[in-house]
């Protein structure tokens, strides 16, 4: 008589080459899902006109950052942080986000201008209206970059 010989902890083996393949299977559809979002990401697309993000986001930005650099300058800390934040922060985010694949260093520079001004907001600083300042200049050449010179760049006096 022929006797199985004991696998012991092993098992049976007939279900790894389709667990293997399950796995490989996974693996390659996350890879494509990431490779994808990160030529999207790259491109700008997150944030492109077809969606009508800038159309609805760039003309409240200029005109939030001065609006909350004015009540900084007044000495109304609360005032700029719910203006800057209402009104301008989500704004940048996207403005950084479509000057990015156009000029890597300004869209950095926007990046730590808008830091700064978050941090002196938080501990109300004096140097927010000047850091402010600053930042309307950087949105103002990012708009330009991406070509949206139909929206406001300047403070209206």
């Amino acid at each position: 008589m022929d006797q199985v010989p004991d696998r012991g902890w092993e098992g049976p083996r007939r279900g790894r080459p389709l667990v293997l393949t399950g796995v490989a299977v996974l693996l390659l559809v996350v890879g494509v899902v990431v490779f994808l979002r990160s030529r999207q990401a790259v491109s700008g697309n997150a944030h492109s006109v077809d969606n009508g993000v800038k159309a609805a986001e760039y003309p409240v930005l200029i005109p939030g950052l001065c609006r909350a650099r004015s009540a900084a300058a007044a000495g109304a800390d609360a005032d700029a942080r719910n203006v800057f934040y209402g009104r301008s922060h989500y704004a940048l985010h996207v403005l950084v986000a479509d000057v990015l694949p156009l000029d890597r260093r300004l869209a950095g520079s926007i990046q730590q201008a808008k830091a700064t001004v978050e941090q002196d907001l938080s501990t109300s600083a004096p140097g927010l209206a000047t850091h402010l300042g600053s930042l309307i200049s950087l949105a103002a050449d990012a708009l330009n970059a991406v070509g949206a010179g139909d929206v406001p760049l300047v403070c209206a006096p």
